[in-house]
């Protein structure tokens, strides 16, 4: 049993930090619900990455399922964590391999804030 103990805490790796700070925050333009809780309501099996840095930020990715026009594909949605302050904000999309624009960018996140409630 205690040999077992390891490989058990291996599969339940803590998160990042700056995946806590996104997960926990909210966003300026839906303060009723955190970004995780928003996640959680408008995705399917979202899943929650560190994506390295750019410009001294770290990046945090979560990824789901949506239906979209009608097809099931993933949303990929990049925030960009400022490691000094917690800051964070969005910083892209993306449906598949494909990047979308601010305005499907803002529909999207006013989608996932009426998910949450």
């Amino acid at each position: 049993m205690l040999a077992l103990a390891p490989a058990l805490l291996a599969g339940c790796a803590r998160e990042s930090e700056a995946v806590g700070t996104v997960k926990a925050g909210v966003l300026d333009t839906c303060p009723s619900a955190t970004v995780g809780e928003m996640a959680d309501a408008y995705l399917s099996d979202p899943s929650w990455s560190d994506a390295g840095t750019a410009d001294g930020k770290q990046l945090v990715d979560v990824s789901g399922g949506v239906n979209y026009a009608g097809e099931q594909t993933t949303a990929t949605i990049r925030f960009s964590v400022d490691p000094g302050t917690k800051d964070f904000s969005v910083a892209g999309v993306a449906l598949g391999s494909q990047d979308k624009d601010e305005l499907f960018l803002a529909a999207l996140i006013l989608s996932m804030c009426k998910a949450a409630g």
